[in-house]
């Protein structure tokens, strides 16, 4: 989960119908910072 975390943080705009998971990737590492 790691590893996906860091590619999403990376990637800010790669993922155009991943809106969901992308908030969801922002909370945990809002929750992990």
């Amino acid at each position: 989960l790691s590893k996906i975390v860091e590619q999403n943080s990376r990637g800010g705009g790669g993922g155009g119908g991943g809106d969901s998971i992308q908030l969801m990737v922002s909370l945990l590492i809002d929750l992990q910072a």
